[in-house]
């Protein structure tokens, strides 16, 4: 899923933010408190819209106040995104009314283009199921002729799309049937989006938010393999997993070795006292150390290697906040260079930032720099700044205010 145009309105201080030919690696930075995580945030609303319904993702978000800020009871939040899936583009908007009361979907819609033509429009598909609803005079209360109507609608839409295009033509159709069917017509609470499998790069966005304390902490029992929590807490149980992947645990040792040089080999034991898992490290000197005694920065590279490694192979994006945490300028570089190399246009990383370093390792066209007027965020892609990198560079550039985003603090 590769993003090429994104649009944010309403969404806390992220008021009206727009960023065209996006980057599938793409480095936030800024000073404190300018709207980097509010940003991010904002994709992971969407993204837990689409997957579980709006007012479970508000829930989930602490309540309307924590979206649209504490002074309103009641707001608006709007996405526009384009992204390419198989060589075709798809354009989808959606518009979500948030109210202490309840909140829905007030909009959506989508258009898939091949070859810079128009080859579905959600609102057209609407547009004839609400004509053959409205005209259903039959006394159907299982709306046989919506689904006919419904079926011959969806053959009709398929015929110049590949079959990724299929699969999505086909779940939106349905979507917006079953709205139509349970007379929700468009304000509701799930997005016609849920019902598809082929948007999974829209449902699958995560955060993570590294917690060294957590992961040090003796007595933490965070011991579900699944998945990395967003805090990294369970490492070492995801780790203990991964052993049997020979492959991905040598890539995790390999890169480990590059970012902190001293470290040779990582092992995971069971306790017995709490039956949790405990987290090793071998140094080259043969010295071995338990998890609560190797530096904040070890950790955090540990687990930013396997949040990465464990989720680019599939459609999703993975967003990193201030990744610098506890590391040598060095190890920063070299961090910037593994995520670079794993990025890939279907699954973007995201970076926030206020390192200097971060920004020195850098390209221009992954750089964007974060600031605020008047309590609303801006984002300025730095390619528009005019700098020669050859001739300054970035963090310099950054540090003197060539790159016209601020200071970095």
């Amino acid at each position: 899923m590769k993003i090429n145009y994104l649009k944010i309105s309403g969404f806390k201080s992220i008021q009206n933010v727009e960023l065209k030919d996006v980057s599938s690696f793409m480095v936030l930075a800024g000073a404190n408190g300018t709207g980097k995580s509010n940003f991010v945030d904002a994709l992971a609303f969407l993204s837990k819209v689409i997957d579980m319904g709006v007012n479970k993702a508000v829930s989930g978000f602490g309540g309307v106040e924590n979206l649209i800020g504490p002074k309103h009871n009641s707001g608006n939040i709007s996405y526009k995104i384009e992204f390419e899936i198989e060589e075709q583009v798809y354009q989808y908007e959606i518009s979500i009314f948030l109210n202490n009361l309840i909140s829905r979907i007030s909009s959506e819609s989508l258009k898939i283009l091949k070859d810079g033509q128009i080859i579905f429009d959600s609102d057209k598909v609407r547009e004839k199921l609400e004509v053959n609803q409205e005209s259903n005079t039959s006394g159907d209360l299982f709306g046989a002729g919506l689904l006919g109507a419904l079926g011959g609608l969806i053959w009709s839409e398929l015929k110049d799309s590949d079959q990724i295009g299929k699969d999505i033509i086909n779940g939106v159709a349905i979507g917006i049937g079953l709205k139509l069917l349970t007379d929700e017509k468009y304000s509701s609470d799930e997005s016609f989006l849920r019902q598809n499998k082929e948007f999974q790069g829209l449902r699958n966005v995560k955060i993570f938010r590294i917690d060294p304390f957590t992961i040090k902490n003796r007595r933490s029992t965070a011991n579900n393999p699944g998945k990395l929590n967003r805090d990294g807490s369970n490492i070492a149980a995801v780790l203990e997993k991964l052993e049997k992947d020979n492959e991905l645990r040598e890539q995790i040792i390999e890169w480990m070795s590059v970012i902190v040089p001293e470290m040779q080999e990582l092992s995971v034991q069971t306790q017995k006292v709490d039956d949790s898992k405990g987290l090793f490290f071998e140094e080259d000197s043969g010295n071995r150390f338990p998890a609560h005694m190797v530096s904040d920065g070890t950790i955090y590279a540990l687990c930013l290697l396997v949040a990465v490694l464990t989720r680019v192979k599939q459609p999703g994006i993975t967003i990193i906040e201030e990744p610098e945490r506890g590391l040598h300028p060095k190890a920063i570089s070299e961090l910037i260079g593994f995520i670079r190399e794993h990025v890939n246009p279907h699954h973007p990383i995201i970076l926030t930032t206020h390192s200097e370093s971060v920004v020195r390792s850098l390209e221009l066209e992954e750089l964007y720099f974060v600031s605020k007027s008047q309590g609303k965020t801006q984002i300025k892609d730095v390619r528009k700044s005019g700098v020669d990198k050859n001739k300054i560079p970035l963090d310099t550039a950054w540090l003197t205010n060539l790159l016209g985003g601020g200071l970095p603090w």
